[in-house]
């Protein structure tokens, strides 16, 4: 699958870590970070160029990250307002 650069984070289900860092909203160190503690997983592809795997992760795991930890609206939830105080 093919993406543009700037297209929607939102619609894809397996981000780079770079998608999933714009995705969330922090740098990519960061995001490298909560991998490398275990908070966040990822999944190795297999690369055809022989090279090492490529590392992804789920969007479903990094919305499951968000509400686990920070319990902030995915990208698209929309709000109930009558339960902000």
């Amino acid at each position: 699958m093919k993406v543009k650069k700037n297209g929607d984070i939102s619609t894809l289900r397996i981000l780079t870590f770079a998608q999933a860092a714009r995705y969330i909203g922090v740098s990519e160190s960061t995001l490298r970070v909560w991998v490398s503690d275990g908070k966040l997983p990822y999944e190795e592809l297999p690369n055809t160029r022989g090279k090492r795997p490529f590392r992804r992760i789920r969007r479903a795991d990094v919305d499951a990250f968000l509400d686990k930890h920070y319990n902030l609206p995915s990208p698209g939830d929309e709000l109930d307002l009558d339960d902000v105080a």
